[in-house]
Order: C-alpha cells, then structure tokens, then sequence
C-alpha cells in the first residue's frame, strides 16, 4: 500500500514538474522574447474584432476564427495584450503534457507513460511561438482523452463533447480540412 502510493506520488511530481517547467520556461520566454510577428498575427485579428470589424470581411484571418472567439471571451477576466497572448498559450501548451500523460495510460503502463512524457518534453520543452496551432493541438489531445475513455462507455453526452472538441480543433485551425478534402 505504501509502495504504491509512493508511486503515485512519484508520477503525480514528474508529471507536475514537467508541466511546471513547461510554463515557467515558455513565460520567461514570452516575458523577455516577444516575436512580434507571431503574437501580433494572433492580437491583430481580436483587436479589430474588438473595434467592430467583421471577421473574414473586414478581418484578414489567417489560421481560424477561434483564438478571436476565446479572447473575447477571456478579456472579461484579464486585458487581451502580448503578454498575456503568451502566458495563456503556454499554459494551454503545458497542459498538453499532463493530457498526454493520460492518453498514453490507456496503452501502456505507469512506467511507459512517465517515459512518453519525458520523451514528449524533451522534443518541445515549450512553445517558443505562438499560433493556433497550441490551442487546436491542446482540443485534439482533450478529443483523443475523451474519445478513448468513452470508447467502450458510449455515453451520449460524451459524445456530443468529443464531437465538440474536434470542431474546436477545426475552427482554432480551419487549414486542418486542408489535408482532410486533399
């Protein structure tokens, strides 16, 4: 009993530690190293969209609709600027490691998953530029989470959310039907 619950513990840190350094290396990042280009083809399109421009007419969107969306909906908690564009994409690239952790439980053991993760952190530590691609990649690993632990359930309403997060996928990063129509 205690052996596995030093075990867990033991996990819980590695994947925690790797979220943790994650983040705090993609924030000193976008603290002191703001590309300009990256993050200002992600501000330019909320901010018009702001000033009550109409998207895809009067607003040139590159990659999808959704990153206007979600920061319209996160300026009611904090300003929408650079700054903030990078600290929350790298959260939610951070986040993917500990999703990851759990897909990669429904194939392999403790020990195997720990393995991936580490393998996962080291080929991308954190994001060093950010485009739509974090936010869709992050609702298709929540979508591969969802999908594989309602595979044998079949819940209806999981379903429907599973089906919701891949169109998440889509509308953060509408050239995805690209590869799918090519």
């Amino acid at each position: 009993m205690i052996r596995k619950n030093l075990q867990t513990l033991l996990i819980t840190s590695i994947v925690l530690f790797i979220f943790g350094s994650s983040f705090y290396f993609g924030y000193k990042y976008a603290v002191f190293n703001t590309d300009f280009h990256h993050y200002s083809i992600m501000l330019e399109p909320f901010l018009d969209f702001k000033n009550s421009f109409k998207l895809n007419k009067d607003i040139f969107i590159q990659y999808g609709n959704g990153q206007v969306y979600l920061f319209k909906i996160l300026s009611n908690f904090f300003e929408i600027n650079l700054f903030t564009i990078g600290v929350f994409s790298q959260f939610l690239f951070s986040l993917k490691f500990i999703i990851f952790f759990f897909i990669l439980r429904f194939f392999v053991d403790n020990l195997f998953s720990i393995i991936g993760v580490i393998i996962y952190y080291l080929l991308y530590t954190f994001t060093q530029t950010i485009s739509s691609d974090i936010y869709a990649s992050f609702f298709l690993h929540l979508f591969v989470l969802l999908y594989l632990y309602n595979y044998k359930k079949n819940n209806f309403y999981l379903i429907i959310l599973t089906s919701f997060l891949i169109f998440l996928t889509v509308f953060f990063r509408h050239t995805y039907l690209l590869n799918w129509v090519a």
